[in-house]
């Protein structure tokens, strides 16, 4: 495969980030952090949380 050296790759990415208009502020990060922290978790988290730690917990069939 034909890889860019490293410098080329962070400048394409940090180019990527200018043109989505990212924030590198703290108080951004804060905002998306509680939302990630506040979702709702998905019928299989819950499952693993009643089953216990380490217990295998396979969806079930449709």
């Amino acid at each position: 495969m034909n890889n860019p050296p490293p410098s080329e790759q962070i400048d394409k990415f940090k180019e990527a980030a200018r043109e989505l208009e990212t924030d590198q502020s703290e108080e951004a990060f804060d905002r998306v952090l509680k939302k990630v922290a506040q979702a709702k978790h998905s019928p299989h988290d819950e499952a693993v949380e009643r089953a216990g730690k380490g217990a295998v917990v396979r969806p079930k069939k449709r």
